[in-house]
């Protein structure tokens, strides 16, 4: 999937320093959503959307919420973009990432720190395995302007940027 014009993230959790990856690379619809040490890959890569989606731009495909379930501790897997609410997510000022289809923020799994460990949604808690930082893909050039355009705060000193409307 081309990236030109794109805005790409590596999604870091602040509790356990890991980022936000499609379990094995996977490119298949239900691939699993873990956390892993950062090492660059495709895998680790997303594009926010103007429409609320969160896209691996290696498969083309989206953070979704399997089967559009509603409950504490339902999975994030890979899945064909298509719309629905499963696969739209807001972000909060606080560094959650909410599914408004569900009104539950994107979960590392029991506050785990090890590398695969499931990243699933839960009711708000305050605690920082919902907590998520957006930085930069250090390859991909992203002018203020299109940051500007999808909400960002930009922050130069730390490459890190804050989502909060101002």
């Amino acid at each position: 999937m081309c990236t030109k014009d794109k805005v790409v993230f590596e999604i870091l959790n602040s509790h356990s320093g890991k980022v936000l990856e499609v379990c094995e690379g996977g490119r298949d619809n239900g691939a699993n959503i873990q956390i892993w040490e950062r090492h660059g890959c495709g895998a680790q890569k997303w594009i926010l959307e103007p429409d609320g989606s969160i896209v691996n731009p290696q498969s083309g495909k989206a953070l979704d919420v399997e089967g559009a379930n509603t409950q504490n501790g339902a999975n994030v897997q890979l899945y064909e973009r298509n719309g629905t609410g499963a696969q739209k997510w807001v972000l909060e000022p606080d560094g959650c990432i909410m599914n408004p289809n569900s009104g539950k923020m994107l979960d590392v799994a029991e506050g785990g720190i090890e590398n695969g460990t499931n990243v699933q949604i839960w009711e708000k808690n305050g605690l920082r395995g919902q907590k998520w930082i957006f930085q930069l893909d250090p390859r991909h050039q992203t002018s203020e302007e299109a940051l500007r355009h999808i909400g960002v705060c930009v922050c130069r000193e730390q490459e890190i940027y804050d989502f909060a409307n101002e």
